[in-house]
């Protein structure tokens, strides 16, 4: 109904809001099957996290290939701000450096091979 009628936001809408809808779903699931919720504190975070994503994503204009630019300086702001306030734990930081310290790695012996 809304996207004959408004076009581009009217699918944007439709999205979010049936996005929406699936993460609620998603929450209500595991809250039944299992019986836990999330830390307050967590969802606060996550709420600021997507904040930050969805300004970039309205302030900063793009087309074309500028489009994949965007995507990755959102992801990486989601990444550093969950990082800065402290919702990763030292287990989780410490499996993420040994990740990107054997990409480096391996980039390097890569290099010298040839």
């Amino acid at each position: 109904i809304l996207i004959p009628w408004m076009g581009g936001v009217g699918a944007a809408i439709v999205t979010t809001c049936a996005t929406c809808l699936a993460a609620v779903a998603s929450f209500l699931a595991v809250y039944k099957l299992w019986g836990i919720l999330p830390p307050a504190r967590t969802l606060v975070k996550s709420v600021f996290c997507s904040g930050l994503a969805l300004a970039i994503a309205v302030f900063w204009p793009v087309s074309g290939l500028m489009v994949i630019l965007k995507l990755v300086v959102i992801v990486v702001t989601i990444f550093v701000a969950f990082l800065l306030l402290g919702d990763f734990t030292a287990g989780e930081v410490a499996l993420i450096r040994t990740i990107v310290r054997k990409r480096a790695w391996s980039k390097e012996d890569e290099i010298e091979a040839q």
